[in-house]
């Protein structure tokens, strides 16, 4: 039989009951305050190393805008990086696809740290620096604009941002109160210069990696490169091309000797909507997009770089540029445009027409000497391929320099007499440039949307001043290397149309006892 409690012992009971509850509660709060205040910690350490969160948002930060790891084209960059053999790399494109998040970001701390600053380096290895034998300590340089408006709002903005408190980095102070010169606990450095500095500021330095966030000065990027020479060091570019053509013209689409693009370069180009849903919104661009022009919005949303505008010829390199898989055949017709030069060599160049109308830049030869070695180069040309010759003209400029002087000791005379003993006679070109220039362009794209003109790849002059051929600032076509181009729109001006090879002109001529070498 159970005893029962005095009315004095159930209050004692009651008392202990809530003395241990009230503990257990003080325990609990106490362990929330921990709770929470490790959380905030927690929270803390991955918003100033958040860049060791990057692409395994499941382990910590999750970004502001949308997720936190690569957008398309990040991911293609990122991978490109394990690639040893590119040399130089480009994030091109519209404003906002996170260009400098993944130089200055990213690929800084990767350079640091052999890997991926997400990645283990006891996992992973450090596969950067063995892939390109490099050993720490690592020397970067960062080259930006102008030291207020883009290197401390942009650029140290980002580092502030991205690089983890974690590592320890020291920075120092330049003359314009900007930290411009960042150094790592191993030793590594890191060194921003203004590309409006004068050039000589940029000899002198040697590393392993150059990062130009917007375009540099040509020069500037010259004085740079060479340091990379002892390292095999990589360039790294990340812009919006709204100025500087020669960055698309001699890198984005640069060329080797025989016309193609260079290997050892890659580069990423971007819309801005590559990036919604990754570090933007929808909201926001449409929102961006309100304050720009229609040539604007092609630059900054679209990546489209505005100095393209100003571009002559409408070629499309993957269209109208092509593998030499054939040789020219003998039925079809060539015609050959010389371009004398004054205080430089001359230019040759030959268009063939084919049996359906289609045309192709097939040769180029630079020739330097008289008259008779230009006639030669062509003579040579038409009996190692078998050409069949059409028409040889020529700057017409050329022809009236001969006034007040000896005629036949003139280059003119000499082209003409020596291209006579072959039946082949010299012909002056036209002047109608802007006619020759859309002729050019109706030819490369026409009316029914079919293109007509193609260029042999391999022809890597005039691949590339075809390309490049601008208009200048009065709206003139440009006269700085202007000289294949020229050939090429007297030689599109003869609009010729091939014709059934008359076989027994040959015969008739005359000439079928002289040697096919010499012509006598």
């Amino acid at each position: 039989m159970k005893q029962k409690l005095t009315p004095e012992q159930k209050a004692k009971i009651i008392a202990q009951t809530k003395k241990e509850l009230a503990a257990v509660k003080a325990k609990e709060e106490k362990l929330d305050i921990q709770k929470k205040s490790l959380i905030k910690q927690q929270k803390e350490y991955e918003k100033k190393n958040k860049l060791l969160f990057f692409n395994d948002p499941d382990k910590g930060y999750l970004g502001k805008n949308g997720k936190w790891e690569s957008n398309p084209i990040q991911k293609k960059y990122f991978q490109a990086l394990r690639d040893p053999q590119y040399k130089i790399y480009g994030l091109v494109g519209a404003n906002r696809i996170s260009k400098t998040f993944s130089s200055t970001g990213v690929t800084v701390l990767t350079a640091l740290r052999g890997c991926f600053p997400w990645e283990d380096p006891n996992e992973v290895g450090t596969w950067f620096w063995n892939s390109r034998n490099w050993e720490p300590p690592i020397k970067i340089r960062i080259v930006g604009q102008d030291w207020e408006k883009h290197i401390k709002t942009v650029i140290i903005s980002t580092i502030k941002e991205l690089w983890p408190h974690s590592w320890g980095f020291q920075s120092r102070k330049n003359g314009q109160g900007v930290e411009a010169t960042w150094t790592h606990p191993s030793g590594s450095t890191i060194e921003i210069l203004s590309n409006s500095s004068e050039s000589e500021l940029f000899e002198g330095w040697n590393g392993n990696i150059i990062i130009y966030d917007e375009p540099p000065k040509r020069q500037n990027r010259i004085a740079c490169a060479r340091g990379l020479v002892d390292y095999q060091g990589i360039e790294i570019f990340a812009m919006t091309l709204l100025k500087e053509a020669w960055i698309d013209q001699e890198v984005v689409n640069g060329v080797d000797e025989n016309g193609h693009l260079d290997k050892s370069t890659i580069f990423f180009k971007g819309d801005i909507q590559d990036n919604v849903g990754f570090g933007i919104t929808q909201e926001g661009v449409d929102q961006f997009a309100k304050t720009l022009t229609d040539d604007e919005k092609s630059a900054r949303l679209r990546g489209v770089p505005s100095y393209k505008s100003g571009i002559i010829l409408n070629i499309d390199r993957k269209t109208h540029i092509v593998d030499r898989t054939f040789e020219i055949p003998s039925a079809w017709m060539v015609d050959v445009s010389i371009d004398i030069g004054i205080q430089k060599p001359h230019d040759i160049l030959y268009l063939a027409t084919s049996t359906d109308g289609r045309k192709y830049v097939c040769f180029e030869d630079t020739v330097s000497g008289n008259g008779e070695m230009i006639a030669d180069s062509i003579i040579k040309k038409k009996n190692r391929y078998g050409l069949r010759i059409n028409r040889v003209i020529c700057d017409p400029l050329a022809k009236g320099s001969t006034a007040g002087m000896d005629y036949e000791h003139s280059t003119w005379a000499k082209i003409d007499n020596a291209l006579n003993r072959f039946d082949l006679y010299l012909e002056a070109g036209s002047k109608l440039k802007n006619d020759g220039i859309i002729t050019i362009n109706s030819l490369l794209m026409t009316v029914n949307k079919i293109p007509m003109l193609f260029f042999f790849r391999d022809l890597g002059k005039t691949v590339k001043q075809c390309l490049n051929w601008m208009y200048d600032k009065e709206g003139k076509p440009s006269k700085k290397d202007d000289d294949m181009p020229e050939n090429l729109y007297r030689l599109a001006l003869l609009e010729t149309e091939w014709e059934e090879p008359y076989v027994e002109e040959y015969y008739n001529t005359g000439h079928r006892d002289r040697d096919p070498i010499t012509g006598y």
